[in-house]
C-alpha cells in the first residue's frame, strides 16, 4: 500500500477510485492511515495488531472535518496506550473495549423474526405476526429493556399478570415465546450471555377444548344464518363447517384449488409438506357454485377482500354477533372444525379416517382427542340429523327424530336458498 506523508493539501490531491476505496499510510506515523472511498469520502483510522495478533481498528473521523494533525496525534496517543498494555503482558482491563449497550428485547425479537422465524416456519409471515402482536400487547413494558436487565422474577409476574387479566391459555403462550426468543439469542447469537429467565417457569394447567355443536344449537345456528344479512359471514360459517377445514384455510381458499368437488389445499398448518385435499359435499359445492356466479369479477380468493393479504382475514366480530343472535354461548371459529371431526367420531368412524379427513398427520395426537369425547347421549340425536350435513349411514336411527333435528336439515337448504336472491 502506498505510503505518503499526510498533509491537508497533499490529501485534497489525492485521486478519487473509480470503484472500491484506496488506502494510503502515513510515513510520520505509521498507525495512522486514510482510505478513500469511490464516493470522495476520505477517513482516517488507527489499525495495530492486539493480544493473539488481533487487529484493533479505531476510525478517527473524516477529512477535512477531521485535520491531518488532529489525526496524526490521535493516532499516536492510542499508540502509546497500547504499548503502555504490551508491558503489562496484556493484563487488566482492555483499554480498547468497546462500550455498548446491551441488545433489547425488541431488538432480540427483530432478529429473531428476521433469521430465525423467516427459515424456520411453515408461514414466516403469520409467525411473526402472531409473536410480534403478542409482545406489543402483553410485553410491552418489557420490550426496550435489554434482555440481561430482565429476570425471571420479571417473566413470572408477567405470566401471573396475564393470566389473570386475559387467560391462562395466552398467558402460557407469552411465557412460550420469551422462552424462545431467549434460547436463540444465547445459544444460537450470542446476543447475550445471561441465563435464559423464561426457563423453570410452570406453566398454568391446560385441557384440550371439547366444545362442538349438539343438534339443538346446530338448529339455533341454522334460523340466525338464514337471517343473516352479511353473505359472506354466512358461506364462511356453513363452508367452516361442511368441511371441517381451518379458519385461515376457509378465509384463503382460492378458486384455482377447487377441482369439481375436491378442494387442495396447498399451504395448510404445518406448510406445504402438510398439504391435504378435502372432499367437498352438496351442499359446500352449492355454496361455492352461487359465489362463483355471484363473483363475477375474476376474483383469485373465495372470499375476497382488500386487505394485504387480498382475502378476507377477520370474522371475530360478526361472528360473535351470530352468535348472540343464535343464543349461543363460547363457541370458537375452530370449534365449527371440531364439530365434523366430534360428529364423525359419534357416528364411529375411525380416528384415521377423522385424521384424513382434517389434514392431520398419522398418529397425530390432536386426532386422538376424538376417541375421548363423551358424544353417547346426544349419538341418537346425531344419527337422526347427519343427513342435515350430507353424511349417510347404514344404520337407522334409534328412535324418531326429534322436532329440532328434523329443523337441522335445513340447514343444507341456507347456501342454496339463501344465495337465489342474492
Amino acid at each position: 500500500m502506498p505510503t505518503i506523508v499526510f498533509s491537508d493539501k497533499a490529501i485534497s490531491k489525492l485521486a478519487i477510485p473509480p470503484t472500491g476505496r484506496t488506502v494510503f499510510h502515513d510515513t510520520k506515523e505509521p498507525s495512522l492511515s486514510l482510505r478513500i472511498d469511490c464516493n470522495g469520502r476520505r477517513s482516517f483510522f488507527w489499525l495495530r495488531n492486539g493480544p493473539h495478533r488481533k487487529n484493533i481498528f479505531r476510525s478517527l473521523g473524516e477529512h477535512p472535518s477531521i485535520t491531518t494533525d488532529k489525526a496524526r496525534q490521535e493516532a499516536r496517543g492510542l499508540t502509546s496506550t497500547l504499548a503502555a498494555w504490551r508491558l503489562a503482558g496484556y493484563q487488566g482491563a482492555n483499554p480498547f473495549a468497546v462500550a455498548c449497550e446491551s441488545t433489547t428485547l425488541l431488538q432480540a425479537f427483530d432478529l429473531y423474526a428476521k433469521k430465525r422465524l423467516a427459515s424456520h416456519s411453515a408461514r414466516p409471515e403469520k409467525a411473526e405476526a402472531a409473536d410480534r402482536w403478542m409482545l406489543e400487547k402483553y410485553c410491552s413494558d418489557l420490550a426496550n429493556r435489554p434482555l440481561d436487565g430482565i429476570t425471571d422474577k420479571d417473566i413470572r409476574a408477567k405470566h401471573r399478570h396475564v393470566g389473570e387479566k386475559h387467560g391462562k391459555t395466552i398467558a402460557n403462550r407469552v411465557v412460550q415465546m420469551l422462552r424462545r426468543i431467549y434460547e436463540w439469542s444465547i445459544l444460537k447469537e450470542k446476543l447475550v450471555s445471561c441465563a435464559n429467565p423464561a426457563r423453570g417457569i410452570d406453566f398454568f394447567p391446560s385441557h384440550k377444548r371439547k366444545r362442538f355443536l349438539d343438534p339443538a344449537e346446530l338448529t339455533r345456528l341454522h334460523d340466525a344464518l338464514q337471517a343473516e344479512s352479511n353473505v359472506d359471514l354466512r358461506d364462511f360459517v356453513l363452508l367452516s363447517l361442511f368441511t371441517g377445514a381451518r379458519r385461515g384455510d376457509v378465509s384463503s381458499m382460492a378458486w384455482k384449488d377447487i377441482v369439481g368437488n375436491i378442494w387442495n389445499i396447498p399451504s395448510p398448518k404445518g406448510g406445504v409438506e402438510a398439504a391435504y385435499s378435502v372432499q367437498l359435499p352438496a351442499a359446500a359445492v352449492e355454496i361455492l357454485a352461487a359465489r362463483r356466479a355471484r363473483l363475477r369479477a375474476l376474483a383469485i380468493y373465495v372470499f375476497p377482500g382488500t386487505g394485504k393479504t387480498g382475502h378476507i382475514t377477520e370474522w371475530k366480530r360478526s361472528f360473535g354477533q351470530l352468535l348472540k343472535r343464535a343464543k349461543i354461548e363460547d363457541l370458537h371459529v375452530h370449534d365449527l372444525r371440531r364439530t365434523m371431526a366430534s360428529w364423525q367420531a359419534g357416528l364411529g368412524y375411525s380416528l384415521p379416517t377423522i385424521g384424513a379427513s382434517l389434514g392431520h398427520a398419522p398418529g397425530s395426537s390432536a386426532t386422538s382427542v376424538y376417541a375421548r369425547l363423551d358424544v353417547s347421549v346426544v349419538r341418537n340425536a346425531v344419527e337422526s340429523t347427519v343427513s342435515a350435513m350430507g353424511w349417510k349411514t347404514k344404520a337407522a336411527p334409534a328412535s324418531k327424530p326429534p322436532r329440532k333435528a328434523k329443523a337441522a336439515r335445513r340447514l343444507l337448504t341456507v347456501g342454496k336458498d339463501a344465495t337465489a336472491g342474492a
